[in-house]
């Protein structure tokens, strides 16, 4: 059974604070021996190497010193030997100010929201190439930013990613797009 691919125990715990404007999770995780399937889409990792158990520590947590602003995010990072295809110290941080612009709408009928994120890793080794050397994934880190306003059922988004244009690569010989936009519009309607 310890050729099977996947993992063949799982367990973690975790323990939560949950305080209205401050919470957190610290959670350790033991992941028993792996052996994945290489990335079909990405044909310079052509196998990812087998491994033994895996410990992670992974923290997340959210801090909202007033109702209109959040700071929140989460870091992952396993303790002891690093499988491969997962990035090391791995993390997001988003800051968000939102509004419901009570003064003007006192029915909650309008709100903006603006944020701003980073997410980042350390390098690690995504795989194994044709010849069966490790491929090295590059560190990088990414910002990104979301204006999102409503107005009653109907919002619309406004997603951009790798917002300084960073040459960052999350998979090796794939860099990130600079720029990237991404727009949306959600209706619901209730009869």
């Amino acid at each position: 059974l310890g050729r099977e691919r996947g993992y063949l125990t799982y367990e973690q715990i975790s323990a939560t604070l949950d305080h209205g404007w401050i919470g957190g999770e610290a959670t350790y995780a033991h992941g028993g021996a792996y052996n994945p399937y290489a990335f079909q889409a990405y044909p310079g990792v052509v196998a990812i190497a087998p491994h033994g158990t895996t410990q992670w520590i992974i923290l997340s947590g959210h801090i909202a010193p007033w109702r209109w602003m959040v700071l929140d995010g989460w870091f992952s990072n396993p303790a002891g030997a690093v499988p491969e295809g997962q990035p090391r110290r791995h993390y997001m941080v988003n800051g968000s100010i939102r509004s419901k612009f009570l003064r003007q709408f006192p029915s909650g009928y309008f709100e903006l929201k603006l944020q701003l994120g980073v997410e980042g890793w350390a390098a690690s080794v995504a795989g194994r190439g044709p010849g069966g050397a490790a491929v090295v994934q590059p560190a990088g880190r990414v910002f990104h930013s979301l204006v999102q306003m409503e107005i009653g059922s109907l919002k619309f988004f406004w997603d951009a990613r790798n917002v300084t244009d960073a040459s960052t690569m999350y998979v090796p010989w794939f860099v990130m797009p600079g720029y990237s936009n991404v727009f949306r519009i959600r209706w619901g309607c209730l009869n």
